[in-house]
């Protein structure tokens, strides 16, 4: 996975609006960031349906969710 990362990375390099951790690294987070957020705004009647049938599951299941993303993010830095 690692190598994927690198290789978004090294193409992504020299577009100078694309967010950034320091030294040029954490390019594939934007890509990343984007595919999330295009796969929420696709499913949100499901995710909506979701919330409203199992509120308290589906708060644990975006909290849970919340801390592999920050873990991973912090892990990264």
């Amino acid at each position: 996975m690692a190598s994927i990362h690198e290789k978004v990375s090294v193409l992504f390099k020299h577009v100078e609006w694309i967010p950034r951790f320091k030294g040029d690294h954490g390019l594939w987070v934007f890509f990343y960031a984007l595919t999330g957020l295009i796969l929420v705004l696709a499913n949100h009647r499901a995710i909506a349906a979701m919330w409203n049938r199992y509120r308290h599951p589906t708060t644990i299941m975006a909290i849970g969710m919340g801390f592999v993303v920050l873990g991973g993010v912090g892990l990264k830095q």
